[in-house]
């Protein structure tokens, strides 16, 4: 109860409900990027629910977004987020792309290593998650290159930051440049039935679970 934001009167529940965590997480993430305007920032699994937010923000602060997916179905989703360029890695593999100044990576081992061997000098790489698995390979070298490596998680979330994250998303929704993704509302009895569905890759956007 102590790490608890306000939202505005004026913001839908249920809109800002399916923002959720998803939209915290990817603002926290990018903070930790310090982004600044044209420059080149890859957000792996942009596809997602985490990178879906990362575009919306990453775009706000005026970035070359790159959107990173394996999956040919998830290419017409990244070119209705408006990134500005798609890396398609069932085409072309991550290590022949071209340098770029900061990453959002939640993949983890299989591709962590090549993120950090893509970043310019002085890049930065920000992970919040491993969804590949933790350990992972890198070349001692390119830390020659004085990047930045970092970390972020909601385990450690305080109410200021929090508060910050929450409104951001708000300005953010209410001038449109952040959508809230499509979702549906259940009944809480169905909580199970609804992760059971999720874990079969039935569901599309988000779903709220309405007591």
């Amino acid at each position: 109860a102590d790490v608890l934001a306000t939202l505005d009167p004026k913001t839908p529940l249920q809109e800002f409900a399916a923002v959720g965590l998803v939209g915290v997480t990817a603002y926290h993430g990018l903070q930790r990027l310090q982004l600044k305007p044209k420059e080149r920032l890859a957000i792996m699994g942009a596809a997602g629910g985490v990178g879906q937010m990362a575009v919306a923000i990453a775009k706000s602060v005026g970035c070359h977004v790159i959107g990173v997916t394996h999956k040919k179905s998830q290419l017409g989703v990244l070119e209705e987020l408006g990134v500005d360029e798609i890396w398609d890695t069932s085409e072309r593999a991550l290590k022949d792309h071209n340098p770029i100044d900061a990453c959002l990576e939640m993949v983890g081992g299989a591709t962590f290593g090549h993120c950090v061997g893509l970043l310019k000098w002085g890049g930065r790489l920000c992970s919040i998650g491993a969804i590949t698995g933790g350990p992972a390979e890198l070349s001692v070298w390119h830390l020659l290159n004085e990047l930045t490596l970092t970390g972020w998680t909601s385990e450690n979330l305080t109410r200021g930051e929090l508060q910050q994250a929450v409104e951001l998303l708000q300005k953010l929704i209410g001038s449109k440049q952040l959508q809230p993704p499509p979702f549906q509302e259940r009944p809480m009895a169905e909580a199970a039935r609804v992760h059971h569905e999720m874990e079969a890759g039935e569901l599309f956007g988000r779903v709220l679970l309405v007591p």
